[in-house]
């Protein structure tokens, strides 16, 4: 079992807190860096909130990631 770092800003926390709680994402900017880890089942995230500096809870990694590409409106 592995430990990553799960970083939110406080408006991405609370949208994430008010979803299912199924899927938590990283910018395409982090692509190569998470692409050269193993992340992978059984894998946690530490999550942490920005600007207010604090620890807020650990995910469980359920599947390997994916790539989900969509273009903003």
């Amino acid at each position: 079992m592995n430990y990553y770092l799960n970083l939110f800003s406080p408006e991405t926390a609370k949208v994430f807190s008010e979803s299912d709680k199924l899927i938590s994402g990283f910018r395409m900017s982090r692509k190569s860096h998470v692409d050269n880890r193993s992340i992978g089942s059984g894998d946690r995230f530490v999550c942490y909130i920005s600007r207010i500096q604090r620890f807020v809870g650990i995910l469980e990694i359920k599947i390997r990631f994916f790539s989900n590409i969509y273009q903003r409106e």
